[in-house]
């Protein structure tokens, strides 16, 4: 399956107001990847940026259903993530170990990265694949991909980089609202 690229997906002062939030809200996952720089959906109580999070996330729904053919789609997590200087992800799928038996949420069938600004360098989201492609982040613009396909993170070189990554199951067991 391919991976698609869908612009203006959130609009600008709407980028600016999650920036603006993420910034000044506490940060809640706390692991060894991501500790101090995501804001889970589920945990967010401002109610306006609960229903920008929200509108994007039913509208890039029916878009991916659309541009992947599928009949229903539930989203399963949503977040915002931030990514300093220095930072970056190893090759990964977001449903399979890279030997390929399933991970953790083996249940995620489409993953996508909303990109809330581009005022940064690197960054870059790359897929594996016979084209080793790279996607540019743009900001408004999100990468729609299957989740079993790896990918990484290039090291973010200098600036902030700001993304709200959203995942699916074809399993209504799994949807989170």
């Amino acid at each position: 399956m391919n991976i698609i690229f869908i612009d203006n997906v959130i609009k600008k002062e709407d980028r600016i107001k999650l920036i603006d939030f993420f910034k000044s809200a506490k940060k809640q996952r706390q692991d060894n990847e991501f500790d101090n720089r995501t804001l889970n959906y589920d945990l967010i109580d401002d109610f306006e940026i609960k229903n920008i999070m929200n509108k994007f996330r039913w509208q890039l729904t029916f878009k991916v259903m659309k541009s992947y053919n599928e009949e229903m789609l539930y989203p399963q997590f949503l977040d915002l993530v931030e990514w300093n200087t220095g930072m970056k992800m190893d090759w990964h799928a977001d449903n399979i170990y890279r030997d390929g038996s399933p991970n953790e949420t083996p249940f995620r069938d489409y993953s996508a990265v909303a990109y809330l600004n581009d005022d940064y360098k690197g960054g870059i989201t790359q897929f594996k694949n016979d084209l080793n492609e790279d996607i540019l982040p743009k900001a408004g613009g999100a990468v729609v991909f299957p989740s079993d396909r790896f990918h990484n993170v290039s090291e973010v070189t200098s600036g902030t980089r700001y993304t709200m990554p959203i995942w699916w199951s074809k399993n209504e067991r799994y949807l989170n609202l």
